[in-house]
C-alpha cells in the first residue's frame, strides 16, 4: 500500500469510505451522509495547516488518515486529533497501523502536540499496545487514546510520556474513566494502559470523554 498525501481526484473514493461509516455504525456522530462539495470542503480546511493523507493500491484509496485542531483556542493550539478509516473490508492487515505511523510521522514535522485521540478500524489489541509504544517513542511530551473494535468488542489503550506522569497524568486512572463509557474497565501503569468493554456503539462517545477529562 502506497501511503501519500490526499488529492483532489481522492475525494470521491474518501466520501465513499466515509459514507458506509455514516450509514452503518455510530461512529461518526453524524447522520446524513456527505455530498461530495462537502467532503471536498472538509479536505481543503484540514490540509490548509495539517496532513491528510490516503492509502492507495492502484487507483483505489483503501483508507485514510487526518489531523485536526481539537480546539481553536490558543490553550490547545499543539493539540491535534487524528481519525484514520479504512474501506470496508480492508482491516485487519496492518492498513490501520501503516496510516497511523505515517500520520504520525508527518506530524512530527508540522506540529508538536500535547493529545492524540484516535479511532482506528480493526486493529487487534496487541498492535494498539504497540502504537502506544510508538508514540511515547516519538513524542517528547504528550498523551495518546486510541480506540478500536476487535472481534465485536470495544478495546481502548492509553499511553501518557514520562515528563506528564510527573505532573499527575496516570494512563491507569484515565483509562478507568473512559472504559466505563462501553461497559468495561482497565487499568495499568502511569505510562500505558489498555481497557475492553462490551458495547462496541458507545466507543465514539468514550472518545469524546477522553477529550474532556484531558481538557480539565
Amino acid at each position: 500500500m502506497e501511503i501519500r498525501p490526499a488529492r483532489a481526484h481522492d475525494i470521491p473514493q474518501i466520501q465513499e469510505i466515509y459514507n458506509h461509516y455514516i450509514r452503518h455504525t455510530t461512529i461518526t456522530f453524524e447522520e446524513e451522509a456527505l455530498t461530495l462539495a462537502q467532503m471536498q470542503a472538509r479536505v481543503e480546511a484540514v490540509t490548509q495547516r495539517l496532513p491528510w493523507l490516503v492509502g492507495t493500491e492502484g487507483d483505489q484509496v483503501l483508507g485514510y488518515a487526518y489531523a485536526n485542531r481539537w480546539k481553536e483556542r490558543a490553550a490547545y493550539r499543539h493539540t491535534v486529533e487524528a481519525t484514520i478509516y479504512l474501506r470496508d473490508g480492508c482491516g485487519g492487515q496492518g492498513r490501520g497501523r501503516a496510516l497511523y505511523g505515517a500520520l504520525l510521522g508527518k506530524l512530527e514535522q508540522v506540529d508538536g502536540k500535547q493529545a492524540l485521540i484516535a479511532q482506528v478500524d480493526d486493529v487487534p489489541p496487541d498492535t494498539l499496545r504497540e502504537m502506544s509504544d510508538w508514540f511515547r517513542n516519538a513524542v517528547k511530551s504528550g498523551v495518546m487514546v486510541l480506540g478500536t473494535v476487535s472481534e465485536g468488542k470495544p478495546q481502548l489503550v492509553v499511553a501518557v510520556t514520562d515528563d506528564l506522569t510527573k505532573q499527575g497524568l496516570h494512563a491507569g486512572n484515565l483509562i478507568k474513566q473512559i472504559a466505563a463509557v462501553v461497559g468495561g474497565g482497565g487499568g495499568g501503569r502511569p505510562t500505558m494502559a489498555q481497557a475492553g468493554g462490551r458495547d462496541a456503539s458507545r466507543l465514539g462517545e468514550a472518545l469524546a470523554e477522553a477529550r474532556k477529562l484531558l481538557a480539565h
